[in-house]
């Protein structure tokens, strides 16, 4: 009882609170509206290819209203979240009988263009289609900084990570337009000297230098660095030891610079164990034997190296099992605990196995010259019967064999 009073009490509070508010809020809007002028005029000074009208609609300030500086202001903010200016300013004005309220805007230039200087290592398609400024947008200098650290980020791909990269605005303050230039400093490209592998306990050296293509500088290759490429190489480290059940594996590596300026670069490796299958539990079977289940198993088997492609691999089989005993509608879901002490992974396949299904009517698509009673006496499997898997493989089998068709597909 008590939570429930308060939750029903504190609306009440809040309702009187707000009303007291508002009519706080009321008589101060009253207040000023008593001394404030009013407005006679609102007009727009310094726009060129932003249109009046599309102005006036970004601001509340109106003639005939008394004016308030804290209004005005709101304004300014409102006019400044389109990003069409650069600069905006007020001018309030006496008049007679009121008050001229006048915003002063300066409008952020068009790009017109944009121009690469100098860019070597890096295409210039590769660079303006990755820039955020784009031509016929408003210039904007923050997105001019995020198009310099994409840039650079681009060179440190590629090899080089001292480059320089400036920009430099040609506006024409008749149009304006501007011409956006991005003026690239290239240093000379990273070469990889060596490649090392540590902490590789299970596989050597050369197995793993030959699972990546980041290669140290020979006769035959340059041996650039590049990071995305080293990043990819990671990755085909670790599927290949998932792929070999080393699911704990890790892999970093370190960038070692000699007196030169070259690079040695370590791949740090953290194998971990290797998992194997220590049980398989099947539960929710009914309509089969967990003996004649198992014997579907191929890939994930007890006491075999556990990978979860395996696990996936088996799941299929037991599917494909009960499709071809007409239980197309099985559930199949698969559990894996891990123990990380002794390398052990348990299995459970949980089934719902769902009702036997019957074939309602086949339907026979896509054959524009063959008749359908030419396709249908090929067929092993005939409405009313239980579904048959292994029947209606040997149907597409018989179709191929009439050497009619390129295809033949069923649902």
């Amino acid at each position: 009882m008590h939570k429930k009073f308060l939750i029903l009490l504190a609306p009440s509070l809040l309702v009187l609170l707000f009303s007291s508010f508002s009519f706080a809020q009321g008589q101060k809007t009253s207040d000023e509206a008593s001394t404030s002028k009013l407005i006679k005029a609102v007009e727009v000074a310094g726009n060129k290819a932003i249109s009046t009208s599309t102005i006036m609609t970004k601001i509340k300030t109106r003639v005939g209203q008394p004016y308030y500086p804290q209004a005005a202001r709101d304004d300014i903010k409102r006019l400044y979240e389109t990003g069409f200016f650069s600069d905006i300013s007020l001018d309030v004005q006496e008049e007679a009988d009121g008050l001229k309220v006048v915003f002063k805007v300066e409008e952020r230039p068009v790009i017109e263009e944009i121009r690469i200087e100098d860019n070597k290592v890096v295409r210039r398609a590769t660079i303006i289609k990755n820039m955020k400024s784009k031509v016929g947008q408003y210039l904007n200098l923050s997105l001019i900084k995020e198009d310099i650290a994409m840039i650079k980020k681009e060179y440190e791909k590629r090899g080089v990570p001292e480059v320089k990269v400036g920009e430099e605005i040609q506006a024409d303050p008749k149009t304006n337009k501007a011409i956006l230039i991005m003026k690239v400093t290239e240093s000379h490209r990273i070469k990889i000297r060596k490649v090392y592998i540590d902490n590789n306990l299970c596989y050597s050296d050369r197995r793993i230098l030959g699972l990546i293509k980041t290669r140290a500088v020979s006769l035959i290759n340059p041996g650039y660095f590049k990071e995305d490429q080293l990043n990819d190489d990671n990755e085909r480290i670790k599927g290949f030891y998932l792929s070999n059940g080393y699911l704990d594996i890790k892999v970093d590596y370190r960038l070692d610079y000699d007196a030169k300026g070259d690079l040695h670069l370590r791949l740090i490796l953290d194998e971990g164990k290797q998992y194997t299958v220590g049980s398989i539990t099947i539960i929710g079977n009914d309509k089969f034997t967990e003996a004649e289940i198992r014997f579907s198993l191929k890939a994930c088997l007890v006491n075999g190296v556990f990978t979860y492609d395996a696990l996936k691999e088996d799941v299929a089989n037991i599917q494909g099992f009960y499709f071809g005993r007409g239980y197309i509608f099985v559930q199949v879901k698969e559990s894996a605990s891990l123990d990380a002490e002794t390398g052990k992974v348990a299995i459970t396949y949980a089934l719902v196995e769902n009702d036997v299904a019957y074939v309602d009517r086949i339907e026979v698509r896509g054959n524009l010259k063959t008749k359908d009673k030419v396709i249908r006496r090929e067929l092993r499997i005939k409405p009313g019967e239980k579904f048959d898997g292994d029947k209606l493989k040997r149907s597409k089998e018989r179709l191929y064999n009439l050497g009619f068709f390129e295809e033949v597909n069923y649902d």
